[in-house]
């Protein structure tokens, strides 16, 4: 029955996605979309077809996971339901005011020169921690595939400033959206986007992120689509030859990116030899160990909403009342700068760790669907019917928005960002995904206050 349940998810999904007609189509609810099916219909199935995958992830765990188990199917489903129908019911047509005005180019500059000053002064710091830029290159592959004991350095001040550094990530996002665009750059611009491109590609080189780089080319091809364009020059758009050669590139970089990045250090060193060494050993023990890429790119990254799901209702524990959220402004001060500590409850990433893996850490953070059944229990799913109203009005406001790499640049965030929180529902991670974002627009809101304020003086 959970089958069958599992396979009507998967077609109501897809035909809620081919019968709509959207401006464009990779917009918010086409990630929304995409991550539902992958996470809650498609997962499901490879678990019920091949459970030994889950299994050897969770040995021991007190959850469980079988063909039989119908409540999770009816969860997830109606879950979907919910949320599409906010989606459908926040629809308006009329009396709706853009969100992103055309801003004055002098604006816009102050904002990415702050932006990229934030970064800077955030990589800079981070890689001040291992000695230098150079060390970052060399131990930040080590600790990923634990060649080097992380306790060699004293990084708990310091990763504070991991969350700056994604301000250069915001202004290289931004610069792509103004290329293709056709936005002409002065030569001041020019120097803010290639330092930006620059310290960024050093530092997911030094985080040995296959996940960023794949994200900055799915962004490039997202922000193509954006273009006002006839179906047919979108199609060339997105499949010449470039693109092809790029798409190449990143199916290349996915399937041998963890040996790259675990030999890097050898070429860092310029030991190109030992960098050949170390690159074909390292590919030779996946392939020993039955490298599965379906398995190992897919499934290992999107199992956990539905194992989250299935933990949350296993195991019992009291509501949270969604204090990460009210808890928030005390989980985002640096306090650990000062050499302070501050004792906070558990997060729900923390307490999902801990149904999942028996630890006490926040290693694993929740689906949407099992955070809301965390904090509110089954109630809590009726929430899904708001974010999906919220967003459909978010969205319809940034689409009358006048077309701009503004535009384009806040559209795709909050596509992205809207999509993947199904996947990924820890507020923390988000916040601190666009923290320099978040901070400005704090800042440009207690102006605007002030400014109402004083009008009204």
């Amino acid at each position: 029955m959970a089958l069958i349940l599992y396979v009507m998810l998967g077609a109501l999904i897809i035909a809620a996605e081919t019968i709509r007609k959207p401006m464009h189509r990779f917009d918010g609810i086409f990630f929304a979309n995409f991550f539902y099916f992958v996470c809650y219909s498609f997962v499901p199935l490879t678990i019920i077809f091949v459970p030994d995958w889950l299994y050897d992830l969770y040995t021991g765990s007190s959850f469980s996971f079988d063909s039989g188990r119908v409540d999770l199917a009816l969860i997830c489903i109606f879950g979907y339901c919910l949320l599409w129908l906010g989606w459908v019911a926040g629809e308006r047509k009329s009396n709706i005011r853009p969100l992103v005005t055309k801003p004055l180019k002098r604006q816009v500059q102050i904002m990415l020169v702050i932006g990229l000053v934030v970064g800077m002064a955030g990589f800079f710091a981070y890689a001040a921690a291992f000695g230098g830029i150079l060390e970052t290159l060399l131990y930040g592959s080590a600790f990923r595939y634990n060649i080097v004991d992380i306790q060699t350095f004293e990084l708990g001040k310091t990763e504070v400033f991991k969350h700056f550094i994604y301000a250069l990530s915001l202004v290289t996002l931004y610069y792509l959206a103004a290329l293709i665009n056709r936005d002409r750059l002065k030569n001041i611009d020019k120097t803010i986007f290639l330092v930006s491109l620059v310290l960024l590609v050093l530092y997911m080189l030094s985080a040995s992120s296959r996940g960023a780089f794949a994200g900055l080319i799915v962004a490039v091809l997202v922000l193509l689509s954006y273009q006002k364009t006839n179906t047919s020059r979108l199609f060339s758009n997105l499949f010449n030859l470039k693109t092809f050669l790029v798409a190449i590139i990143g199916i290349f970089f996915t399937l041998y990116g963890k040996q790259f990045f675990g030999a890097m250090p050898r070429l860092v060193e310029g030991n190109f030899e030992g960098f050949i060494f170390d690159f074909l050993q390292l590919n030779q023990k996946r392939l020993a160990d039955d490298t599965n890429i379906l398995r190992d790119l897919i499934f290992k990254d999107f199992n956990h909403p539905i194992s989250s799901l299935a933990a949350v209702i296993d195991c019992s524990g009291g509501l949270l009342l969604f204090r990460d959220y009210w808890l928030l402004p005390l989980h985002i001060i640096p306090i650990n700068l000062f050499g302070l500590t501050l004792d906070l409850p558990p997060t729900v990433s923390a307490i999902n760790t801990l149904n999942l893996h028996d630890l006490l850490i926040a290693s694993s953070p929740p689906g949407v669907l099992a955070m809301l059944i965390y904090n509110a229990g089954l109630p809590g799913l009726l929430i899904m019917f708001f974010y999906g109203f919220i967003g459909r009005r978010v969205q319809d406001r940034l689409l009358i928005s006048p077309q701009s790499a503004v535009r384009n640049f806040f559209l795709f965030l909050f596509s992205w960002f809207y999509g993947s929180f199904l996947t990924n529902a820890d507020v923390k991670v988000y916040i601190f995904s666009v923290f320099p974002l978040f901070l400005l627009l704090l800042w440009f809101a207690f102006k605007k206050s002030l400014a109402r304020l004083s009008s009204k003086a």
